[in-house]
């Protein structure tokens, strides 16, 4: 149970970073397709090694070439998602290439799933032991009429992610292209040599560093463990890069707050300013009202002086016209008593009505 087991710990692993990256993609709005690709990359790919998984353990090939079918729908996807997570990290996006690409894995997974024949006619199985005695159940892929259009698109998707790769090292993203490299060495490996032992060219793999040993039953099931190497690598990629944006957003953070009090400062200077123009506007207004009330006081002050001053040249010009009434003296009783009147021969006349009163009594 080793090997099947060890399968499902690396399906394991795929669901984790898968699950882990969906809820980054979702909570993030930062890298968000980016992260969703992944998430998507890893959950179909960890659905197709479940299904090589069951396909190893079927009892029967009934059991078993369903569970290929679904193996090979869910490799086409992740496939598919892989081309455009690569042109999502590396910013290189042919769109008509991943268009079509993407169109040829949709045409392989509907052809599966809707004609088993084609995936069956020519494909067989057989059961092989393991070298610690566990039995496996391989089912021979490169037999099925659909394989070599399966394997032209996977050739197309890895010489895109190679050329991808090398462009970003080109515009001098050495440390995002390094892990990218890192990350597809090891899958892209496994997946060409699964695909050359599956059409005869090799019938080995490397095991132990050193030993050449021919082991039909590792011959394609290599790719599986080899995306583990390339779901960890870019899964601890793009935690780095996480960890490194909320550096920087922390770092935005406190810049933002000593911006905010600095501004605050500057905003509360500016308001005492505006405080003070505003009185000494108050003020300069006050003085112009009672500046503008002084002068419409005295300019009617001065009208009213002129309207007088004009009218007495006129009183002057009527008691010149009359001399009558120049020399006569003022009616007054007061004015009288001063001015007695006088008999005919001119001398004063008494006023009095009784003798004695007002001159001498004769003797």
């Amino acid at each position: 149970m080793y090997f099947t087991t060890s399968i499902a710990v690396v399906a394991g692993v795929c669901i984790g970073f898968g699950v882990f990256y969906l809820f980054v993609g979702l909570r993030r709005a930062a890298r968000r397709s980016r992260n969703l690709l992944f998430a998507g990359f890893a959950g179909t790919y960890a659905g197709a090694i479940l299904a090589a998984r069951n396909a190893f353990m079927a009892v029967t090939t009934e059991q078993q070439s369903t569970s290929v079918r679904v193996s090979f729908v869910f490799a086409a996807a992740g496939f598919a998602l892989l081309g455009w997570y690569v042109a999502s990290y590396t910013g290189v996006r042919p769109l008509r290439f991943l268009q079509f690409i993407t169109g040829m894995y949709i045409a392989i997974g509907i052809a599966v799933i809707l004609f088993p024949d084609l995936f069956e006619a020519t494909a067989g199985s057989t059961r092989q032991t393991l070298p610690w005695g566990e039995t496996v159940l391989v089912f021979d892929a490169a037999g099925a009429q659909i394989y070599p259009l399966f394997a032209v698109a996977q050739v197309a998707t890895i010489a895109y992610v190679i050329a991808a790769n090398v462009t970003q090292f080109r515009r001098g993203e050495r440390s995002e292209g390094l892990a990218l490299a890192v990350a597809l060495g090891w899958f892209v490996f496994t997946v060409v040599e699964e695909m050359l032992v599956a059409v005869g060219v090799l019938d080995f793999v490397v095991r132990g560093g050193s030993t050449l040993a021919t082991y039909p039953e590792f011959r394609r099931v290599l790719s599986d463990f080899g995306f583990l190497g390339f779901v960890v690598a870019m899964g601890l990629e793009e935690v780095k890069a996480s960890m490194d944006a909320d550096q920087v957003l922390l770092s935005y953070q406190e810049n933002l707050e000593m911006m905010v009090a600095s501004r605050t400062r500057e905003l509360e200077a500016a308001q005492a300013e505006l405080l003070a123009q505003a009185e000494v506007r108050a003020a300069a207004e006050e003085r112009t009202r009672l500046a503008q009330e002084l002068h419409d006081a005295v300019t009617q002050l001065l009208f009213s002086i002129n309207l007088i001053a004009g009218s007495l040249p006129a009183r002057g010009a009527c008691r010149d016209a009359n001399p009558a009434a120049r020399a006569a003296p003022p009616h007054d009783r007061s004015h009288r008593s001063w001015h007695p009147r006088r008999s005919a021969n001119g001398r004063p006349r008494s006023t009095s009505r009784h003798p004695g009163k007002g001159q001498p009594r004769p003797r």
